[in-house]
């Protein structure tokens, strides 16, 4: 475990606001993701299933995720309708639609992340990776998360249901990491923590469902499909980007949030949430050690290669989002300054550490 994560992130969020100092005026205004950036888009992609010994024998999965990424990207060039489904142009081997869809942007007028992703049967008789981008969001998100829909009258209160609705997906991820540890056969330990940090977050679901609820917003409720069981790569892909990246500037965010707030009641929840998804964060970098003693060599290459990748995703994800002052405001937002100052000390510290 690593100790001190906590005091990491607050020392990393004083030295970014020292920096910035009081002439933020010209800073352009960022959002982690969490909030209100627009529409899905749909983009579908054929492939074979095959294991992960097949996928690494078929020349490169990397390099077949990268063809397919150029491919969705001219595709996206070709046409702007926010709805209309693309197709690449020839199925690649994938043990699942993460592995398909994971670290693709797909940008429609800013900057498009995986929200989600789910299998259907394609019109050709194969197997299609459905992949649902969005606004990329903090925290850790299950496999298969339906998309939300949510209705409010301003950003804060959109933003805050969007928070509280992924509060409550990840009570299902770390439900689905507990008991995919458990089968794997890992230390005990990490499964309980797994258990202990979707009771956290029920507890943070809750703090944010009433904050947005205050404002005015209806948060949805959780749909998810979940599949019985993952191989090993596949649990420590989703542990690696949704956790080792996207949790622990998650769980920063919320310290940066909990400074700078207006709002007292959003301060004071962060607070107490930025503390939990700390510990979650080491969690996270627990299970990543656990998982690359027991995976193969290209397959750790491969993990390192989607942590990276994840991290220059997030940084330009923050560097590309603008929020409304009221987010800035009241819920505490970093502007994109501070925002790429942070993601870029975060990933720093931790590749030191």
């Amino acid at each position: 475990m690593r100790t001190g994560f906590l005091e990491l992130l607050l020392s990393i969020s004083a030295i970014t606001a020292a920096g910035c100092g009081t002439s933020q005026n010209d800073c352009k205004q960022s959002l982690c993701g969490c909030g209100n950036r627009g529409g899905m888009q749909t983009v579908r992609k054929p492939y074979l299933q095959c294991s992960i010994a097949d996928a690494s024998a078929e020349a490169s999965t990397d390099a077949a995720s990268d063809a397919a990424m150029d491919a969705s990207n001219d595709a996206n060039d070709a046409n702007d309708a926010s709805d209309d489904a693309m197709v690449d142009s020839g199925p690649q081997c994938f043990s699942g639609c993460y592995q398909v869809c994971q670290n693709q942007s797909y940008g429609t007028g800013g900057t498009m992340f995986l929200e989600t992703c789910s299998d259907q049967p394609s019109e050709a008789g194969g197997v299609e990776a459905v992949c649902i981008y969005g606004p990329p969001p903090c925290g850790r998100r299950p496999e298969g998360l339906d998309a939300p829909s949510i209705a409010s009258s301003n950003d804060a209160a959109d933003f805050l249901a969007r928070a509280a609705h992924l509060e409550a997906a990840s009570i299902a991820a770390f439900r689905t990491l507990a008991g995919d540890l458990a089968s794997w056969s890992a230390p005990a330990p990490l499964a309980n923590r797994a258990r202990e940090a979707a009771r956290d977050e029920r507890r943070h679901a809750r703090t944010m469902t009433a904050l947005a609820r205050r404002r005015g917003a209806t948060v949805p409720r959780v749909r998810a499909t979940r599949r019985r069981s993952r191989a090993l790569f596949d649990i420590a892909l989703e542990n690696a980007v949704e956790g080792c990246v996207r949790e622990a500037y998650g769980a920063l965010f919320a310290v940066w949030q909990s400074e700078h707030a207006t709002d007292p009641r959003v301060r004071s929840a962060m607070r107490s949430i930025a503390r939990d998804e700390a510990t979650h964060a080491e969690l996270a970098y627990d299970v990543h050690a656990w998982a690359r003693e027991i995976l193969q060599p290209d397959e750790r290459t491969r993990l390192d290669r989607a942590v990276a990748d994840a991290w220059t995703a997030l940084e330009s994800e923050v560097a590309a989002a603008v929020p409304s002052a009221d987010l800035t405001r009241e819920v505490g937002v970093p502007n994109a300054f501070d925002a790429v100052r942070l993601v870029r000390k975060l990933r720093a510290a931790l590749d030191t550490a």
